[in-house]
């Protein structure tokens, strides 16, 4: 994009001065010489500026089309990353970003991956990374049990263990209680993290340059779209809208660092989030702080 841009400004400065320079000599260089009849072929000279100064003008506006209008809808088309590319494609993406969209269904390597890397960026840089996340609403067992068959569905199911609602609840809880222990570690991190009751086929992951739409299957491939584009613009509205019709979570809450996470600190958090899910038994929480602290690259 910027070489594309230094490219245009080299094009185009250069036009305007070629038809600065024609216009000084046709104008006031040209007619000094023929008041002193110094030159015969005054009149030839004038019709090669007049013709040198139309092709320059023409030039000029075919370039703004080919460059503006044209360029604009080629660079409007959607990318297609590979799947062996998208991992690196991300990890490029989370660097000099300010903020961070996710939407999908669980969030594992959004809490595994992406998560820990802008808490990095955010304690070297100094800088707020702004995070939404959006994910599944845990206490929907409907919603949990719709995820799991579609989950049980994707091609790549057969190297994982079997979904259920319950193992969808645990991995959802997993993902918020991380954040939110990231944003109780990491004071640089503004997270605002939305439940949402629908399933889509698409994740997004939005940065603030470059936004790439992915599937559950690893396997399949990704779509990728710059900054400032139709398309970037039209997905970050469109998260803009999912998040506008889910559920927020509090903001702010006191918590601890996932290595300090018991049984105690999950029930207060539970309950201070008013997620209305049974999680009553010690064992429902030992399994999400299992999940929590032992969290992995699922497509590693």
């Amino acid at each position: 994009m910027e070489s594309r841009l230094n490219q245009k400004r080299f094009i185009f400065g250069t036009t305007f001065l070629i038809i600065i320079s024609l216009l000084i000599i046709r104008y006031f260089v040209l007619p000094y010489f023929g008041q002193k009849d110094t030159i015969d072929f005054l009149a030839i000279t004038t019709s090669v500026i007049d013709n040198l100064f139309i092709a320059s003008v023409t030039y000029g506006i075919l370039s703004f089309v080919t460059f503006w209008l044209i360029d604009e809808y080629t660079i409007n088309k959607s990318e297609v990353i590979q799947p062996r590319e998208i991992r690196k494609l991300m990890k490029s993406a989370i660097n000099e970003t300010d903020e961070w969209w996710y939407s999908g269904h669980i969030g594992r390597h959004f809490r595994a991956v992406t998560l820990p890397q802008l808490a990095q960026e955010a304690r070297q840089e100094n800088l707020t990374k702004h995070i939404k996340l959006i994910i599944l609403n845990p206490s929907d067992v409907n919603l949990c049990e719709s995820y799991a068959v579609f989950r049980n569905g994707v091609r790549s199911a057969t190297k994982d263990n079997k979904w259920d609602a319950q193992r969808v609840s645990h991995e959802l809880m997993a993902t918020i209680v991380t954040s939110y222990a990231w944003a109780h570690q990491e004071p640089l991190i503004d997270l605002t993290v939305i439940l949402i009751n629908q399933i889509s086929v698409f994740r997004i992951d939005l940065s603030s340059r470059v936004v790439l739409i992915t599937k559950e299957d690893p396997l399949d491939p990704a779509l990728k779209y710059d900054a400032n584009t139709l398309f970037y613009n039209s997905y970050k509205q469109e998260l803009v809208t999912r998040g506008s019709q889910g559920q927020s979570l509090p903001k702010g809450i006191s918590f601890i660092s996932l290595e300090k996470l018991n049984v105690e600190s999950m029930q207060n958090l539970v309950k201070t989030l008013d997620i209305k899910r049974d999680f009553d038994k010690d064992l429902d929480y030992q399994r999400i702080i299992k999940i929590c602290q032992g969290a992995k690259n699922p497509y590693a």
